[in-house]
């Protein structure tokens, strides 16, 4: 379990770097607060052996005017579960979700995410790219939930997968 909270108007970069050997589960959750006028970059990088499991809960919240930025490379486990919810809460909070995964052989991937604006003037991005080779499968669920008060909000999500061979599957659920 991991719990960061920046202060008013800071600005922190964090890289986790995930690597392991031999059959394990690795079960994560982090809890994240991004503070007015703060800026946080969220590295994430998993390399983990084919026969680990991977799965990560992330809970974010994001104050007036503070920005979440999130870059995410997931290349490693048979199995990787990424669950991401943020939430926009004050005027001026953003949110950017970038990621790739890069599977082969019997490896699945499946990211699911939801951003919530709960207040007016708020953006958020996703942007996920998948390429699957041999029998890899992905799983992309996204979804923008914009409440009633938060008007004048922009949200963006789009999902790419590359399929380089016939038994590689991708399914995609944008909302």
């Amino acid at each position: 379990h991991t719990a960061i909270r920046l202060q008013p108007n800071s600005r922190l970069t964090i890289v986790e770097d995930h690597r392991g050997k031999g059959g394990f589960w690795k079960n994560r959750l982090s809890h994240i607060r991004v503070e007015e006028g703060a800026h946080l970059v969220h590295i994430r990088i998993q390399e983990d052996s084919d026969r680990a499991v991977y799965t990560q809960n992330t809970e974010i919240e994001v104050m007036k005017g503070g920005t979440y930025e999130a870059i995410a490379l997931y290349t490693g486990a048979k199995m990787s579960r990424n669950q991401v919810h943020v939430r926009l809460m004050e005027p001026g909070a953003a949110c950017h979700i970038n990621g790739v995964s890069l599977m082969r052989g019997e490896q699945h991937t499946d990211t699911t995410i939801l951003v919530e604006h709960l207040a007016p003037h708020c953006e958020s991005n996703q942007n996920m790219r998948t390429i699957l080779d041999d029998r890899a499968h992905g799983v992309f669920q996204g979804k923008i939930h914009v409440h009633q008060p938060a008007q004048k909000t922009d949200g963006y999500q789009l999902s790419k997968a590359l399929l380089l061979s016939e038994g590689a599957e991708m399914d995609t659920k944008p909302e």
